[in-house]
């Protein structure tokens, strides 16, 4: 495992900051009034903050389809707690601003409260995710060129990106798994480990699948440690366990108020009774979540190629952590075919893989610089193309939507035909060439410090 320093010190500002800074302002300029999950999140705070319940009113809410369960006129959420608890603290903090300004909430704010969160909170975590994959790729790589490259294809390559413009638990809960899977190939800080695992079960249903891989590659390395002894074992496990139980307990005690059980989910409730949620694989799945279209990661993610051919070369080269990432890419991937509900209803791509993301990208690091910079391009454009336009059941639609109409920023578009009109400004159309040019203006500014301080070094 190569170790390298992951800083550049000559430079006044560090890499990981260059890095959190670029993705952290890309994401929160494509921040979007709306979104898929929006309602359903909105509502669980509203009933948490306003009336200090974990449910909701039928008669005074109308329940977004399939994400409650209508319960004695209640409505109880049937996903996790923790994107609850997240965004709770930002509802009441921005319901204050509101009083502050004296502008009164209205469902029309609904809009800016998910621009505010997306800005405060998914860009950020984004952010911080990159600055992990950049440690864990020094491990791998001494190339900062590549590292930069596969860095940046994480955040703007993958899924990740669109689920980053609203309201989606997706882009906290993969940086969460991925954080977990550093400190397990790092070997350190067992505590943390279980703390991101736990994490990630409070906020997503599907987080079952990554991190119950990751704590049994825990367990596993940890066994074969030919330096540990059984007393090292029991500490490490002691820190491991109170890193995760506590968001365990609040998971099960969630579980207690909606459904009367601690290990019966909500989720399973969801389902029709008899109604079988996994199921053997069909060829439609399979074929939907490869190269159709409508879903095919090969399709959606490109350097997924490179990540299946990366398993035919250099075998010996970082085994653990690409035996490790097929394990779960390929976990993932049946479990998901498998699934009832395999296309994950109206959404952008294959979005119950998007936990995978990080792992597609780790193996990579293995192929030479050309083929890197070649996907990691036709990655970016496809998922730039899929940000900038609505969902479709067709890929190859959003890329001509996109080619066709050009970059497209909703924040914009929502102020223009919400808030000009107001103060008696009529805009017919509206355009984000200037908001995208001084963004990469000031980005290649800011990485144009590092450029000086190399060639002044050299």
């Amino acid at each position: 495992m190569v170790r390298v320093d992951c800083e550049n010190r000559r430079s006044k500002i560090s890499i990981s900051r260059k890095i959190f800074l670029t993705i952290f302002v890309l994401v929160a300029i494509h921040a979007s009034p709306s979104g898929g999950q929006n309602e359903r999140y909105i509502m669980a705070v509203q009933s948490l903050v306003d009336h200090g319940q974990v449910y909701a009113n039928l008669l005074s809410h109308k329940v977004p389809n399939g994400d409650y369960l209508a319960l004695g006129g209640k409505a109880f959420p049937n996903f996790p707690p923790g994107m609850t608890l997240l965004l709770s603290p930002y509802y009441w903090l921005f319901k204050k601003l509101l009083v502050l300004f004296g502008i009164a909430w209205t469902q029309y704010f609904v809009g800016y409260f998910s621009i505010f969160v997306v800005i405060f909170l998914i860009a950020p975590a984004l952010g911080y995710g990159g600055v992990v994959m950049h440690r864990f790729l020094c491990m791998m790589s001494d190339n900062e060129n590549k590292r930069l490259w596969l860095v940046f294809t994480f955040a703007f390559g993958t899924l990740l990106f669109f689920y980053s413009r609203s309201i989606w638990s997706h882009d906290i809960t993969t940086c969460l798994v991925l954080a977990a899977f550093y400190f397990i190939v790092a070997n350190r800080r067992p505590y943390l480990v279980g703390s991101f695992a736990g994490m990630a079960l409070l906020l997503e249903n599907l987080a079952i699948v990554p991190t119950a891989i990751l704590l049994t590659l825990w367990i596993y390395r940890n066994i074969r440690s030919p330096n540990g002894t059984w007393r090292d074992l029991s500490w490490k496990t002691s820190q491991l366990l109170i890193g995760l139980l506590p968001f365990l307990g609040m998971l099960f005690y969630f579980n207690r108020i909606n459904t009367g059980s601690y290990l019966r989910f909500p989720v399973l409730l969801w389902h029709s009774p008899g109604q079988a949620i996994i199921q053997r694989p069909s060829r439609e799945a399979l074929w939907g979540l490869s190269f159709a279209p409508i879903r095919g990661i090969f399709l959606y993610v490109p350097i997924t190629i490179l990540f299946v051919l990366s398993f035919f070369r250099h075998l010996n080269e970082h085994r653990f952590v690409r035996v490790s990432c097929g394990i779960i890419f390929l976990t993932m991937f049946f479990f998901n075919a498998s699934y009832c509900s395999w296309g994950a209803g109206s959404c952008y791509g294959p979005r119950y893989l998007i936990f995978a993301m990080p792992f597609i990208i780790l193996p990579v690091v293995v192929f030479e610089m050309k083929w890197i910079r070649f996907f990691c391009v036709l990655s970016i454009f496809v998922n730039t193309a899929g940000v900038n336009t609505q969902p479709s059941d067709n890929i190859f639609k959003n890329i001509l939507v996109f080619l066709y109409r050009g970059p497209h920023l909703e924040w914009l578009e929502f102020i223009h035909k919400n808030e000009l009109p107001k103060h008696n400004i009529h805009i017919h159309t509206v355009t984000p060439c200037f908001i995208y040019i001084a963004t990469l203006a000031a980005l290649i500014a800011l990485w144009r410090v590092r450029i000086r301080v190399e060639r002044k070094h050299s």
